[in-house]
């Protein structure tokens, strides 16, 4: 008796997904050319008999979620909690790694993924590597945007705009940025960093910022503004805008050391709107991210391009909402 070949015979066969096998046999556009050749010479090779279908849609199974961030780091462990909630509804398989473990021969492993989900730090050839995998992929709150893929972004540029519009309407006038050095690991840092000094030309306010910053950024914060200080004193400037809320915590620590006190002496005000931004003291002025809905519009997201595979390329700006606590006073 003969056997019926499936696509999933193909995708075991050449160990890839079913999605690959799928998107290779339809020539869609979004699985490399190298890839649908390889995917049709085995159908043929296995004696299968592709008969298009309309409407044919396939559900997505699996699905790598591949940060550049550090496992316990605040901002994307939310993240990934919205990502297991949303693949979990849809029955989704949901690998985790990080990117720094991936080595050359670790690569072919995604291709039994259907989607790729890739979050935070990212070297540019890598994300190159894994888009040449032919796999649907969208960027999570990084910005590389001359690669042609989907992405997700935070208002990075416009919200730190906002915290000097903020500060200065409130009558600071010298007004410092905390940040990793430019350009950082981090585009959304970059971006960040873009809207304090446009805000401050904008307004006439001469520019001013501490860098330094690396992972882990709580640690490495305090010891930047703690060495700042050992080297320059109490500080002329009256409000601090910083990169995240992790480098505003550790500013917060170093000044309280220091004898300086916040919001008396200096007003701080983060980005993210982490947990312990609610529970320091004094409580955090920051930007409140939706992390959880970060991670489930990715998923929807991605779902989409598997199933729209020739759909155009689409950058999705996510915004946040300011949050006044108590690190911040004002001084008129």
């Amino acid at each position: 008796m003969k056997v019926s070949i499936r696509q999933q015979d193909i995708a075991r066969h050449l160990g890839v997904s079913l999605g690959t096998v799928s998107q290779a046999l339809r020539n869609s556009p979004q699985v490399s050319s190298e890839m649908r050749l390889e995917v049709q010479r085995a159908a043929t090779e296995l004696g299968y008999i592709y008969r298009p279908r309309e409407n044919q849609q396939t559900d997505m199974t699996n699905l790598a979620f591949i940060s550049g961030a550090q496992p316990n780091n605040f901002f994307y462990t939310g993240v990934l909690q919205g990502i297991e909630e949303s693949c979990r509804e849809r029955n989704i398989t949901l690998h985790y790694s990080s990117l720094k473990d991936i080595s050359q021969p670790d690569l072919q492993r995604y291709r039994a993924n259907d989607g790729l989900l890739v979050a935070g730090y990212v070297d540019q050839r890598m994300v190159r590597e894994l888009k040449n995998l032919g796999l649907p992929m969208v960027l999570v709150d990084t910005n590389l945007s001359h690669l042609g893929l989907e992405r997700i972004e935070i208002e990075n540029f416009g919200s730190t705009y906002q915290a000097v519009e903020y500060l200065a309407a409130a009558g600071h006038r010298n007004i410092a940025f905390l940040c990793a050095p430019p350009p950082s690991r981090f585009s959304s840092f970059d971006n960040r960093r873009g809207g304090y000094f446009s805000a401050m030309s904008d307004l006439g306010l001469e520019a001013f910022d501490i860098h330094g910053l690396t992972d882990p950024v709580l640690k490495t914060s305090e010891q930047v503004i703690t060495r700042w200080l050992e080297q320059h004193g109490k500080p002329a400037f009256t409000a601090l805008v910083c990169c995240n809320d992790e480098a505003a915590i550790g500013a917060l620590l170093a000044f309280e050391h220091h004898g300086i006190q916040v919001p008396q002496d200096i007003s701080i005000i983060g980005f993210d709107d982490i947990e312990m931004a609610q529970v320091v003291r004094p409580a955090l002025t920051t930007f409140h991210v939706d992390r959880n809905f970060l991670g489930s519009l990715a998923v929807n997201q991605l779902v989409e391009r598997f199933q729209q595979p020739d759909k155009p390329v689409a950058s999705i700006l996510l915004e946040t909402s300011f949050v006044e606590r108590a690190s911040t006073r004002r001084l008129i």
